[in-house]
């Protein structure tokens, strides 16, 4: 399990760094984030049950759509948010945080 987590922090790390070069524009033009690699890392974060991680990587997602001409969060990207939370074990909890999202 350390290594899966190891994997998905480094995946994180990763598309962190590409969306930093992408704001600071150091991208060559035209480059933009793509829905697939937010989607990928959520739903890792939620498979390992991280549903704050998950979600943090959507509101990422969320605050780079603005800049983007074609990134916007889909079905798939909030389920797997929600699907997270449902599987917290204090049901309260993950039900407030789905009202949040």
């Amino acid at each position: 399990k350390s290594r899966v987590q190891n994997s998905l922090k480094k995946a994180h790390e990763m598309l962190l760094q590409f969306l930093d070069s992408y704001e600071n524009g150091e991208l060559p033009s035209g480059s933009e984030p793509e829905l697939y690699a937010f989607n990928g890392v959520i739903s890792a974060w939620a498979r390992a049950g991280k549903p704050e991680k998950a979600e943090e990587v959507l509101w990422r997602a969320n605050e780079v759509r603005t800049k983007c001409t074609s990134l916007v969060a889909d079905v798939f990207t909030y389920n797997s948010v929600i699907h997270a939370y449902l599987r917290e074990p204090d049901e309260s909890y993950g039900l407030k945080k789905i009202l949040e999202i």
